[in-house]
């Protein structure tokens, strides 16, 4: 039983030698046939165990425990796992195709050299990167001691293939150019996705390329491939959609510039409305970016809006008239799931919460003029909390200011000195709750006062500061903020920000198109 166990251990050691052996003897053929001298090592270590366990248990040698029995049996295991692999090295692995297994060819980056003459370059791409990766591992496991004769053959092999691939490279990249070259504009939105992930697929080939020959110093290729990517980059123009910018409504007042803008892809389906891109919008005058607020307005969006309305009496019996029918006119925006509430405001009486969860139109007849007092930064900020009822999943809340005077009598931050200090805060408040508030002052009133129409247009977010003339053009007014349908974008911008009228521009900065905002010639 001890003889079996040194037996074993005698392997065990055998395999061992033949390794150190092979390292210090066979260094050109560790180094150029990788794997060879392991594998017949295996293949003789379980030979050697095999044979010598049967013949062991046979008793064939009539050897026994006694200590030249275990001599024997550990000289026996220990000289023949070792000795028999070298052997098989350095004959049957000089055979053919026993070489052509395990030993180093540099023959790959002449194949591919053919493959790419004849046209079939991804064929030459799979054989020169597996060369490359099976290189890259054999020539980091290279013995120490491996000659520098071997070492500068194995990377001179490996330049030739990183060459060849870098051709390779660079006619791969020429198919989808030239695709990309052939497509119509504008295309589908399919199209453009494919468009994308060609011009994705041929800037990777050509930087790969680039990179190789570089490293190379290939001055013909590093030509052609500069060529080749100015090609890709005009091809890829065909993969941004021609976007078209229309601007609707613009009015111009000394507290802003409110306008609407509809962003469209131009494609071969038609004109699609661009959604979600409120970010992507900016306005500039002579090259400078401007302050703006930009609203998005889905055609389908739900809306939950609160109309603050002046009952005091400087609207008067004529005024209150053309406000129920302006009002009358607004309920016929209101689609099936809009929600609108009213808050009729003059006194502190007047001011009462709204629960914002009624799918009922505006009823016109809680319109009044029964006010004596305008508390008009209340009202707002009584309106900024009911917006609290509306349900979470509305996104475009709305508030609608309509008034025509200042405020006279509010309790809300009644210490604080200048109007436009109320009217900052309560802006802040609407914004950090993702509400949008228009103010809609009429001249009769609204422009007496400097610090009051200063403090409403501060008021006022991205739905805008609106003047009108009188009562009457309330109607107007409402289907600016509410009647128009489709997609589109309401900009407001400060007034004292404009700068020179004629270089004003809105764009779409993905794009880098832009459009001139004609602003009209009469203005308040």
């Amino acid at each position: 039983m001890i003889r079996y166990i040194f037996f074993l251990l005698s392997v065990v050691a055998g395999f061992f030698l033949a390794q150190f052996v092979g390292t210090q003897f066979l260094v050109n053929i560790m180094a150029q046939c990788q794997g060879m001298l392991q594998t017949f090592t295996i293949g003789a270590a379980i030979l050697v165990l095999v044979f010598g366990l049967f013949f062991m248990l046979r008793e064939m040698f009539g050897l026994d425990d006694s200590l030249i029995g275990i001599v024997f049996s550990v000289a026996g295991g220990a000289v023949a796992t070792a000795i028999l692999p070298i052997v098989l090295v350095l004959t049957v692995g000089q055979l053919a195709p026993v070489k052509a297994v395990f030993c180093f060819d540099c023959a790959p980056p002449k194949k591919g050299a053919e493959l790419i003459e004849n046209g079939d370059f991804a064929g030459a791409r799979v054989l020169l990167e597996n060369f490359l990766k099976d290189e890259e591992k054999r020539l980091d496991s290279m013995p120490a001691q491996t000659p520098d004769a071997l070492k500068e053959q194995a990377q001179g092999c490996v330049g030739d293939a990183e060459i060849q691939l870098a051709q390779a490279y660079f006619e791969l990249a020429a198919a989808p150019i030239k695709t990309l070259r052939d497509l119509p504009s504008p295309g589908t939105d399919d199209a453009i996705t494919s468009c994308q992930e060609k011009v994705a697929e041929a800037g990777k080939l050509l930087d790969d390329a680039k990179k190789l020959a570089e490293e190379h110093t290939l001055t013909s290729l590093l030509s052609a491939i500069e060529v080749q990517s100015q090609r890709l980059d005009e091809a890829a123009q065909k993969c941004k959609p021609s976007v078209l910018i229309r601007t609707e409504h613009v009015k111009a007042s000394k507290e802003a510039l409110t306008f609407d803008i509809r962003l469209l892809k131009n494609l071969e389906s038609g004109d699609t409305p661009i959604e979600d891109a409120s970010g992507d919008v900016i306005v500039r005058n002579d090259d400078t970016s401007m302050d703006a607020f930009v609203t998005e307005h889905k055609q389908d969006e739900q809306v939950c809006m609160l109309l603050l309305s002046d009952s005091s009496g400087s609207v008067g019996k004529q005024g209150l008239e053309q406000v129920r029918a302006a009002v009358d006119q607004l309920n016929g925006y209101r689609k099936p799931a809009d929600y609108y509430g009213l808050l009729a405001f003059s006194g502190k009486d007047s001011i009462i919460p709204v629960d914002m969860t009624s799918l009922e139109p505006i009823d016109i007849d809680l319109l009044n003029i029964n006010g004596k007092s305008t508390y008009i930064w209340d009202a707002v900020d009584s309106g900024i909390q009911s917006m609290s009822t509306c349900k979470p999943e509305i996104t475009r809340r709305t508030l609608v200011l309509l008034t025509d005077g200042k405020d006279n009598g509010s309790e809300f931050m009644a210490d604080a000195e200048e109007e436009s200090a109320k009217a900052t805060a309560l802006h802040t408040a609407a914004t950090d709750n993702k509400i949008d508030i228009c103010v809609i002052a009429v001249t009769a009133g609204a422009k007496e006062n400097k610090d009051s129409s200063k403090a409403l247009s501060e008021l006022a977010t991205g739905c805008g500061f609106h003047y009108v003339d009188d009562f009457e053009g309330l109607a107007a007014e409402f289907a600016d903020i509410f009647g128009v349908s489709g997609h589109y974008y309401s900009v407001s911008v400060p007034a004292a920000k404009v700068g020179r009228k004629e270089d004003l521009q809105v764009c779409y900065t993905p794009t880098d198109v832009c459009a001139e905002i004609k602003i009209p010639e009469s203005q308040d």
